[in-house]
């Protein structure tokens, strides 16, 4: 049976299968095999530290509010935010943030929605 939870995950992972699908395989290669491996592992790298900033500065943000919510919940929180807000228009992927905490924390939607606007 399908819980409800999982919705979102389903909702990820059915976005992730009709990207791959609609993707062209063989330019991809072709990408891929021009791009310098060096430049691509120091742009993943730097962008670890960014991401992990922001998700420090989010959770200073639910604290305020009195909401306490961990460090690796909140990262992984944070980067899927940031997966869903790449496949929407108008950065939608920030109220996934807001959907996972009120799930996670037990606080009402609009608490949790007033932390990412």
């Amino acid at each position: 049976m399908l819980k409800r939870s999982n919705l979102p995950r389903l909702i990820g992972l059915g976005l992730f299968a009709v990207i791959i699908w609609r993707l062209d395989s063989q330019r991809t290669v072709e990408v891929l095999a021009n791009a310098s491996l060096s430049i691509v592992a120091i742009a993943f790298l730097l962008n670890l530290p960014a991401v992990a900033l922001k998700a420090l500065r989010w959770r200073w943000v639910l604290r305020a509010q009195g909401i306490s919510y961990g460090v690796i919940p909140s990262s992984l929180a944070y980067f899927g935010s940031i997966f869903i807000g790449l496949l929407t228009p108008g950065r939608l992927g920030e109220f996934i943030k807001a959907v996972h905490v009120s799930r996670d924390c037990g606080v009402p939607s609009g608490r949790a929605f007033s932390s990412v606007l």
